[in-house]
């Protein structure tokens, strides 16, 4: 009996078989999906302005202080 639910769905399973999946197309559905790739503009973005924070923290910078009595 089992081997003729066997024999029965063999060509079912042939029917359902997956569809063939190229790398190609995984490295661009990851692409798609992965969330700090879409993020990537706004991470260079805040390295830019990391960047110019820290040029101008090097610059001279004048202090003044007073004193009223």
């Amino acid at each position: 009996m089992k081997k003729i639910i066997l024999l029965l769905l063999l060509p079912a399973q042939l029917v359902f078989a997956q569809n063939e999946v190229m790398l190609d197309s995984c490295y661009r559905w990851t692409r798609q999906n992965y969330p700090n790739l879409k993020q990537a503009g706004i991470w260079e973005q805040i390295t830019v302005l990391k960047k110019e924070n820290l040029k101008t923290a090097n610059l001279p910078q004048l202090t003044l202080n007073g004193q009223a009595s």
